[in-house]
């Protein structure tokens, strides 16, 4: 498939997830199960790792939604938080599983080459979508040697405290990423441009849209 094909059909398969329909979520954890089983067990772990980190997240949502949802004299009302709050929980796991497949099954060559073809339009609005490619591929290069940082600090980082052990370790990121900008050496970025998608490949964001808009529609059908 087309890069730019790819890129478009992950911020259309993102969007109806975050439309947060159970029928929507019910394909999109199909779909992405599927994808699950051909990936490597190291990146199944860092799914793991990745929807774990969020736990507390997760809690506080369970808990505000719990509390906010409103009570009546037929009890029906009582567990409409939790349902959101699991909707939530759910689209948000999603996301995050879609983001991790996304980003390795995509070269980094072709994702920037890809967002600054469909960036272009901008242009109009004095958009610079070779700047956006450059600070991206800055971004990208700087996030890949935050583990490293993280895991040179935690040797030394003797702090009992969860909290003050959480700002030691954010403000030794930032000045870690300080550092590496300025002693950094200047490179020369380069990218080529890439040909366009062939026409029949547009079809792809047609099909996906349909089929999530029919997911939507069997799953009403089913519960009422």
């Amino acid at each position: 498939m087309h890069p730019v094909i790819r890129i478009s059909v992950f911020l259309i398969f993102t969007y109806f997830i975050v439309q947060n329909k159970p029928g929507q979520l019910i394909l999109a954890g199909f779909i992405l199960f599927g994808a699950c089983l051909f990936q490597t067990k190291y990146y199944l772990k860092l799914m793991g790792k990745m929807i774990w980190r969020l736990k507390w997240f997760y809690l506080s949502i369970l808990i505000l939604f719990y509390i906010s949802s409103p009570n009546d004299i037929s009890g029906v009302s009582e567990f409409y938080g939790i349902y959101v709050s699991l909707i939530k929980i759910t689209a948000l796991v999603l996301i995050v599983i879609a983001v991790i497949i996304f980003i390795i099954s995509i070269p980094r060559s072709e994702l920037i080459a890809s967002l600054i073809y469909l960036s272009n339009p901008l242009h109009v609005f004095g958009f610079s979508s070779e700047r956006f490619a450059v600070r991206l591929f800055l971004i990208i290069e700087f996030t890949e040697s935050i583990p490293t940082i993280i895991s040179t600090k935690n040797t030394v980082n003797q702090e009992k405290s969860k909290i003050k052990k959480i700002v030691s370790t954010l403000s030794n990121i930032v000045s870690q990423i300080y550092r590496l900008a300025e002693t950094s050496d200047c490179k020369k970025i380069k990218f080529e441009s890439i040909k366009l998608p062939r026409y029949y490949q547009w079809s792809y964001l047609v099909f996906t849209v349909g089929l999530f808009y029919i997911s939507d529609i069997i799953f009403t059908q089913l519960v009422t």
